[in-house]
Formats: structure tokens, C-alpha cells, sequence
């Protein structure tokens, strides 16, 4: 009796090491493909940053071109404004290229440890700005 009851464990025992092998596999596969979505949308948001960048520029250059040398100090502001918004996209999308995206998780916990109100600022103004980017006419 002692052995038989010994064969079945030995056999739920292997069962279970099969179940938790293929079950590792399956965990492992699913990471990759996750970690190749986040990569792809790292790059699509680095493309939107760009193309975002790009519009601001394009609209500030009619403006200075239909104004011509008239332009008030306002205008002359707006326009160093939007230019440099623009130069910080790019910048943005420069950075997201250049590093992984599990770079930006460790950064985004550390500014949230150190700086929680800054860091509701800047999202609520990204969140804007993304949202006014993305809004088809």
C-alpha cells in the first residue's frame, strides 16, 4: 500500500512540476509580448510628440508671415512660446527613442516620491496638450 501510494505521489508531484513548468512558459511569453507592445507604444508616442511638434511650428510660421515686421510684443512672445513648446516635444520624443520604457517607470516613481505636486502639474498639462494634439478637426 505504502508503495502505491508512493507512485501516485511521485506522479501528482510530476504532474504539478508540468503544470507550474508550462504555466512559467506561458507567464515568459506573455511578458515579451508585453514588453514589445510597450515598445511600440513608446514609438507611437514619440511619432504623435513629433507630428505634434511639427503642427505648433507650422502654425506659428503663418502667423509671423501675415503679420509681417507689425507685430506686437504679444504676438512676439506667443510665437518664442510655441517654438519652444514645439523644441520640447521634440526633445520628449528624442528621449522616448533613446530610452527604455522601464527607464521611465523608475524615473516617474522617484519624481513621485520627491515632487507628488509637480508631478500632477506636469501630467495634467501633458494630458492637455496630448488631448488638443490628438483632437481631429
Amino acid at each position: 500500500m505504502a508503495k502505491q501510494t508512493d507512485r501516485i505521489d511521485a506522479g501528482v508531484a510530476e504532474r504539478g512540476r508540468a503544470v507550474i513548468e508550462n504555466a512559467r512558459d506561458k507567464a515568459g511569453d506573455v511578458l515579451e509580448s508585453a514588453r514589445g507592445e510597450a515598445g511600440n507604444l513608446q514609438a507611437a508616442l514619440a511619432d504623435r510628440l513629433e507630428a505634434g511638434a511639427e503642427r505648433v511650428r507650422t502654425r506659428a510660421r503663418p502667423a509671423r508671415a501675415n503679420r509681417g515686421s507689425s507685430a506686437s510684443d504679444v504676438e512676439k512672445r506667443a510665437e518664442e512660446a510655441n517654438l519652444a513648446v514645439a523644441e520640447r516635444m521634440d526633445r520628449s520624443a528624442m528621449w522616448l527613442r533613446e530610452h527604455d520604457l522601464s527607464d521611465v517607470g523608475y524615473l516617474v516613481r522617484r519624481e513621485l516620491r520627491e515632487r507628488p505636486g509637480r508631478v500632477a502639474l506636469v501630467a495634467l498639462g501633458l494630458g492637455i496638450l496630448i488631448g488638443r494634439a490628438s483632437r481631429r478637426r
